[in-house]
């Protein structure tokens, strides 16, 4: 995949692949996400939009998986929402009890 942007510096970082939702399926892991892009980006292809995925997960939050299921109801996938994931995780964990 082409990066563009921002997502340039850290699609050509070592220890990153980036891909679309496309070629992923939702997932419940722990991520971090640009603010402004999961508000504001409306989620459009060429069969209309649904919203942003804020907006699908206010209208989704009581139930525990209300927003993977909505996300794979909506199929995500067509939005082509840009992705990059770390070979070394997002967080540190460390031992503190001993």
């Amino acid at each position: 995949m082409e990066a563009s942007g921002k997502s340039r510096g850290v699609a050509e970082a070592p220890g990153f692949r980036c891909h679309t939702s496309e070629d992923a399926n939702w997932s419940l892991n722990a991520a971090m996400l640009n603010r402004t892009a999961i508000l504001d980006r409306q989620l459009c292809s060429s069969t209309g939009c649904v919203g942003s995925i804020g907006d699908l997960a206010e209208e989704s939050h009581a139930k525990q998986d209300a927003l993977e299921t909505k996300m794979l109801d909506v199929d995500w996938g067509r939005f082509k929402v840009p992705l990059c994931i770390s070979y070394d995780g997002l967080f540190v964990h460390r031992e503190v009890d001993g």
